[in-house]
């Protein structure tokens, strides 16, 4: 839903094209594919080296993680400490608000 108010796409890290959640054309890093997105939202990534290397030529990357030592924090140029279980709903949901009332 975040992607889709956003008019983005989602792409992810090996685990999730392991687990067949992502299929492998959506898999980021040093065995997938590097983005260069004006904005890249980095959700719940550690952020390893592999992945991270298939981020590098984002304009502006925004990082939410509840590690606040994860590696991606060191690349990002805005960090939230948080859970993305909650920052992603409550994101969308004000995007919603900001869509609705700017119609």
């Amino acid at each position: 839903e975040l992607a889709d108010l956003l008019g983005a796409s989602v792409g992810g890290t090996r685990p999730l094209v392991d687990e067949e959640v992502l299929p492998f054309e959506r898999q980021i890093g040093i065995t997938g594919k590097s983005v260069s997105p004006r904005l890249l939202f980095v959700l719940g990534v550690s952020g390893a080296r592999e992945f991270a290397a298939g981020t590098e030529k984002a304009k502006l990357t925004i990082a939410v993680n509840t590690d606040e030592n994860a590696p991606i924090f060191k690349i990002a140029d805005l960090k939230v400490h948080g859970d993305l279980k909650e920052v992603i709903p409550a994101l969308a949901n004000r995007l919603r608000q900001y869509k609705e009332n700017n119609k």
